[in-house]
């Protein structure tokens, strides 16, 4: 999407350039709705490959969380802490990357081919040991590794996450 983003931003200065009620301004602002259209349709036409592929996958199940983008952007934009040109670029990042629009094609085709999809809360999915269960309460955003109080495990960030999910999923 970095080509579309580059030629929008392009077009808007152009477009920004010219005299309102020109003929030559009424061109640019078709020019930019086009690719402003071209970029929508490159997105969703990604977001329906994936998830049929994956519907058409060996996996009978999906388990998802259920993060709630809309109060991410807005917590990050109330952060104090971040510079404003960091808060910006991670909300420009999380809309360009349609994570509500890809859950949602992924739960109606999941469902029309008779697979199951789970929604998992995402609550302490980070911070739970998946070896013991155990909840690792001073974890920052920074930590990329960190060792269970409890039990000792090692555990990737990422990686303990997943299998955390994995492990709500059953139990539903």
């Amino acid at each position: 999407t970095r080509k579309y983003d580059r030629m929008i931003s392009k077009l808007q200065r152009q477009f920004s350039r010219k005299e309102k009620g020109s003929k030559r301004r009424e061109s640019a602002r078709l020019r930019l709705a086009k690719w402003i259209k071209r970029r929508s349709d490159f997105i969703s036409h990604w977001t329906h490959q994936i998830s049929y592929n994956l519907s058409k996958s060996d996996y009978n199940a999906f388990a998802v969380e259920e993060w709630g983008i809309q109060k991410m952007m807005i917590d990050n934009k109330k952060n104090e802490k971040l510079p404003r040109k960091v808060k910006r670029a991670f909300n420009r990042k999380l809309k360009g990357l349609c994570i509500g629009d890809f859950r949602n094609k992924l739960a109606y085709k999941s469902d029309l081919v008779g697979k199951t999809y789970i929604k998992i809360n995402p609550k302490n999915t980070s911070r739970t040991c998946s070896s013991c269960g155990h909840i690792y309460e001073g974890l920052l955003l920074t930590e990329r590794h960190w060792a269970c109080e409890k039990c000792e495990a090692e555990n990737d960030r990422d990686v303990n996450a997943a299998q955390v999910v994995k492990a709500k999923a059953f139990e539903k």
